[in-house]
């Protein structure tokens, strides 16, 4: 018979049992348990390992959601840069080149938003906020580009994230200025601006 250290006895069949209990825990929450029962200092020799498993969970998602927001990315500035010179060269004659490369940007633009939202339901937004800041630009620019519906869903969660440090504030600035246009004609920060061809500069809206 064993002894514990109170001086109660302990049956060598019960302690057999308590021991085979224990090695069916198993896992990092079983181990977490069990480590966080015995004393604080196991804990913090089991904490490191726990995180490095966090992170190689996050590392083996990372490259594939980068390679999708590099494609997206071309989406979404696949027509703007051709836009854009023509606003700052308008003529009559470009009309309807004008919106018929509108018309296939805004079909591009949706679809990118789709796969944001994907990818949001997939990994979550706390998930996405993680990523290099070169592909939560991406993620901004798409939703900037979104229709109205989108803008109003997504302009809390950044908010958030720039109260977090995760994203710049310009970039709430921008979607809010777009936001409040829509709804009252007015802007916060003056971030929204149109090309005017008599000045040849960008005027605020």
């Amino acid at each position: 018979r064993d002894r514990r250290p109170g001086g109660k006895k302990l049956n060598r069949k019960t302690a057999n049992r308590s021991m085979r209990k224990q090695k069916m825990v198993t896992g990092l929450d079983g181990l977490l348990r069990i480590c966080t029962k015995k004393a604080g200092v196991l804990l913090f020799i089991i904490l490191p390992f726990i995180m490095k498993n966090r992170l190689f969970g996050q590392k083996t998602i990372c490259p594939a959601i980068s390679r999708l927001l590099d494609s997206i990315h071309h989406k979404d500035q696949l027509n703007r840069d051709q836009l854009a010179w023509m606003d700052q060269n308008w003529n009559d004659s470009l009309e309807v080149a004008y919106d018929s490369l509108w018309a296939a940007q805004n079909e591009l633009d949706r679809r990118s938003m789709l796969a944001i939202e994907n990818l949001q339901d997939k990994y979550g937004w706390d998930t996405l906020m993680t990523l290099p800041d070169t592909s939560k630009l991406v993620i901004f620019l798409v939703i900037q580009h979104s229709d109205s519906l989108h803008m109003l869903k997504y302009l809390p969660l950044l908010k958030r994230s720039v109260q977090h440090g995760d994203l710049p504030g310009d970039d709430y600035a921008l979607l809010k200025d777009r936001v409040s246009l829509m709804q009252t004609g007015r802007q916060y920060y003056g971030s929204q601006v149109y090309w005017d061809s008599q000045q040849k500069k960008y005027l605020p809206l």
